[in-house]
């Protein structure tokens, strides 16, 4: 009961927005995802349905030591008819390296330098978000 009420907000703010144009909800490293995280997406996973959004969800299915409930929480997702998974390999060192702006680096083996790397971040969010 607490869970709704603090989660549907977010649902209906979600449908408003997509009422307007449609929704891109974009949420990556689930695999970190703490239990309420995953709770809160699998709510809006199960109650958008109507509403035109996608919802793009990244993980890494080799990460050690994942959660038991990220585990749950994917096998739970995995059931939804509403949900595609795509399961993509590995980029390698060289394909990395070939991709346009590579962070700034020419080696993809060395290391971040000021101004590089971890420094390419969102410096804005959308007001809609």
């Amino acid at each position: 009961m607490a869970r709704c009420r603090l989660f549907g907000p977010l649902l209906v703010l979600a449908e408003q927005l997509a009422a307007k144009e449609p929704l891109v909800l974009v949420i990556e490293d689930v695999h970190w995802a703490d239990r309420s995280t995953g709770e809160l997406l699998a709510f809006l996973v199960r109650n958008l349905r109507q509403a035109a959004v996608l919802a793009v969800v990244t993980f890494r299915s080799d990460e050690p030591g994942q959660a038991g409930s990220v585990r749950r929480l994917l096998a739970e997702l995995g059931r939804m008819d509403a949900v595609t998974r795509l399961d993509l390999e590995r980029l390698s060192r060289g394909q990395v390296a070939g991709r346009p702006g590579h962070l700034g680096r020419q080696d993809p083996r060395a290391p971040a330098g000021p101004g590089r790397g971890a420094a390419h971040r969102v410096r804005s969010v959308p007001s809609a978000l």
